[in-house]
């Protein structure tokens, strides 16, 4: 499962279907020429910068803001008066190293589970936390800047 970060009031546009661009001819559909019988060659983007996440990692990323939510509850937003409290968390976590996010980082690790399915949960670096945390910090911003709300879901 994923979380999406995003501006929902934002401005969105049409963009070409980049699936029937890079499709070989043989792999569309023979009827539409496109990449499959329902597509109409555009989807709609938000201009918003969005971020998509993990459950786990929006569930971090949610608790070092100090945001609360329910467990298995991913989903909230945040009113434009509220992101200037939030991009200011983020730039201290970004800014007082690793230490700020060192509960974040994890190796990776597998186990099987009761019906013997195996999970595997390919750890997180510091890196990765601090590409997840510009990520948030550049939607935020946009969103301040331009009124809008940040919703998860």
């Amino acid at each position: 499962m994923s979380v999406t970060f995003t501006c929902n009031a934002a401005p969105t546009k049409q963009v070409p279907c980049e699936f029937c661009r890079d499709w070989s001819a043989e792999m569309k559909d023979p009827d539409t020429g496109r990449c499959d019988q329902w597509c109409t060659g555009f989807f709609t983007q938000s201009e918003a910068p969005e971020s998509y996440l993990t459950n786990e990692n929006a569930a971090d990323m949610l608790a070092l803001l100090g945001i609360p939510q329910e467990p298995g509850d991913l989903y909230g937003r945040l009113v434009p008066e509220e992101l200037p409290g939030h991009l200011q968390k983020i730039m201290v976590a970004l800014n007082r190293g690793e230490g700020t996010r060192s509960p974040l980082v994890s190796e990776a690790s597998s186990e099987v589970g009761p019906h013997g399915c195996t999970v595997h949960n390919m750890g997180n670096t510091d890196e990765q936390t601090i590409r997840r945390l510009t990520d948030l910090q550049t939607l935020f911003m946009y969103a301040a800047q331009n009124g809008y709300e940040v919703s998860w879901s």
